[in-house]
């Protein structure tokens, strides 16, 4: 077994759930100190998971071509000039949608805030009703989604799953591993996460997409405890992948929740960190301890599945809600590693969700 499959399938054991049992009494795995900087600027956590005006609409839009990651390795470079020229058209479409609505606060009103290529082909848009009407009837659009909430699932740990042994006997540390968290950030100045970001640092990088900038910092701890469980390497914790490398992606608030169009930002990051579809730089291992309702259309899933055959795994949070048949997405992606809660006896906990997936 190749050491990215034996870390993700170790790491979706270890990350999921038991941080939050009511039921049980435990020691925090890593405790986010406060003194340290944090996203202070997020001044009304609830603004950042809801449309900046009543009057518009947060969708996601789907087009109908296939993203970048479905073509050939030989024909990427080809299909990302075809997307921006459908990406181009849409944008322009828009704009003409906007001139001619009968309103004239439309014509300013369409705000793109994110567009997709990589493992979804669409955009993040917030738009009057009467454009998103238009949108809907595009030829290229195949579906205008709602941009719904996402909240943080909640986590504990090594012993269980024998990881020392793993270490000793088989020597998969995570050495040369590239690990993706997409969650409410990092707290990369933490002593056992290397105490810093960038080359040099267990962090190595990341983006900020509640606040849209280069800066992932933490500003919730979920993260942070995610993170450490997964790789943390230092004196007060040593993780599932001790020498694994860490990219962090924040898609959630310090309210722990957020919204779809960061998490499916996040996703293409991590199958393309450099942002240039001419490069393989695709991450090995990503881990998304998150998750709301399955609808019929699921974007968040259908850029795992695609990510996922680039050949980045992903260890999905099954969801804490108890009963059969309610398993969230993104848990319901079919190439995703789904992963319920135990207890501190290796059982199933009572509260974990549970399949069958729609």
């Amino acid at each position: 077994m190749r050491q990215p499959l034996w870390i993700a399938f170790g790491f979706s054991v270890v990350c999921h759930f038991l941080y939050g049992q009511s039921k049980y009494d435990r020691p925090s795995i890593l405790t986010q100190d406060t003194s340290r900087k944090v996203n202070y600027y997020i001044v009304d956590p609830k603004k950042t998971t809801e449309p900046a005006s009543t009057e518009n609409l947060r969708v996601i839009v789907r087009l109908k071509s296939d993203p970048i990651a479905k073509s050939s390795r030989n024909s990427r470079s080809a299909r990302s000039q075809n997307l921006e020229s459908e990406h181009s058209q849409f944008r322009a479409d828009i704009m003409l949608s906007g001139k001619s609505s009968a309103s004239a606060r439309a014509s300013t009103a369409v705000k793109i805030h994110f567009e997709y290529r990589e493992v979804f082909n669409g955009f993040s848009i917030e738009a009057p009703q009467e454009i998103v009407e238009q949108i809907k009837r595009f030829d290229y659009v195949s579906a205008v989604l709602e941009d719904k909430t996402v909240k943080a699932y909640d986590i504990i740990s090594n012993e269980i799953i024998n990881a020392p042994k793993a270490w000793s006997n088989f020597g998969v540390t995570g050495q040369g591993v590239r690990m993706g968290i997409i969650d409410t950030g990092v707290d990369y100045h933490h002593t056992d996460l290397g105490g810093g970001i960038g080359p040099g640092f267990k962090v190595k990088g990341g983006y900020d997409f509640v606040n849209n900038d280069g800066d992932p910092m933490d500003d919730n701890g979920h993260g942070t405890h995610v993170a450490g469980i997964a790789a943390a390497n230092g004196p007060g914790l040593k993780g599932v992948a001790p020498d694994a490398s860490i990219y962090a992606y924040k898609v959630l608030g310090r309210d722990g929740s957020g919204i779809d169009s960061w998490i499916l930002s996040a996703i293409e990051r991590c199958a393309d960190p450099d942002q240039n579809p001419d490069t393989d730089d695709a991450l090995d291992v990503v881990n998304m301890s998150l998750g709301r309702p399955v609808d019929p259309l699921e974007p968040i899933s259908e850029a795992v599945n695609n990510a996922t055959a680039k050949g980045i795994i992903f260890v999905v949070a099954a969801g804490n809600d108890y009963n059969f048949g309610t398993i969230g997405t993104p848990g319901v992606a079919a190439q995703a590693i789904t992963v319920g809660a135990t207890d501190p006896y290796d059982g199933t906990a009572d509260f974990s969700s549970k399949g069958p997936t729609p």
